[in-house]
């Protein structure tokens, strides 16, 4: 009778158990399916219409501002030159991450990009390097 009384204890407990491991298996699932459900979200939005115009505009803007940064160099003191180079270098950067996300840009954005950035870095052999 004994015997009998601790099996069934050992039976419930390990069945609680089971299904504590079950419950917490779930709950550590439901996070995974989330996560990547977000992650592909992100990969649509990225890739939506309004999503890449947005950064083609953004791009469009950078770089007429690096042209007009770089018209402000030619005309400055030595002092003014270095802090504009130093913005530009900047702006280029921001730019060089902006173009990075854009997945069919049009043929000049695309030459700029090829030509300056690297990864989305300003490349070393880009002209905002010096």
């Amino acid at each position: 009778m004994i015997r009998d009384t601790a099996a069934v204890i050992a039976t419930a407990i390990g069945g609680i158990l089971l299904l504590g491991a079950i419950v917490l298996g779930g709950w550590a699932a439901g996070w995974w399916f989330r996560a990547q459900d977000a992650q592909i979200g992100g990969q649509v939005s990225r890739g939506s219409y309004e999503f890449q115009q947005s950064r083609m505009d953004a791009l469009s803007g950078q770089i007429a501002d690096l042209t007009r940064i770089t018209g402000q160099i030619n005309g400055a003191d030595p002092e003014q030159a270095a802090q504009l180079k130093a913005q530009r270098l900047a702006e280029a950067q921001q730019a060089c991450r902006t173009a990075r996300d854009i997945t069919q840009p049009d043929p000049s954005e695309a030459s700029w990009r090829d030509a300056n950035c690297t990864a989305g870095a300003v490349s070393a052999a880009s002209t905002y390097n010096n």
